[in-house]
């Protein structure tokens, strides 16, 4: 938030740094843009800010997200140790409520590169 209301300040002094190179390079337009803007620093020192804003949310959601990801991953590495599970089919996914074939397991077991 802080650094939110030093934007149109930090914007006033950057400006004032960036006109004359902004009009040796771009030409008399971009030295009357970068006298516009600092001209109408009461509208643009707000934009700027929430933009500001808007990329740093942005940010900061991204490194959580992939914070999280990165979490979930590692604990699933740590809880399912085994490539592959077999399950009966339920119509509901929160308890189990079928059985598998006594025999199946004895099937499964018996494939070439399972070992359990």
């Amino acid at each position: 938030m802080g650094a939110a209301l030093a934007t149109p300040l930090a914007a006033s002094a950057i400006l004032r740094v960036l006109e004359g190179p902004a009009r040796r390079i771009g030409g008399l337009w971009a030295g009357m843009a970068a006298r516009g803007i600092h001209a109408a620093l009461s509208r643009t020192g707000v934009a700027i800010a929430a933009l500001m804003i808007a990329v740093s949310a942005t940010i900061g959601v991204g490194i959580m997200i992939a914070s999280f990801r990165e979490a979930v991953e590692q604990w699933l590495e740590g809880t399912l140790r085994a490539d592959v599970y077999v399950s009966p089919p339920s119509l509901i996914g929160s308890r189990p409520d079928g059985t598998l074939d006594p025999g199946l397991a004895q099937r499964l077991a018996g494939t070439p590169g399972a070992a359990g």
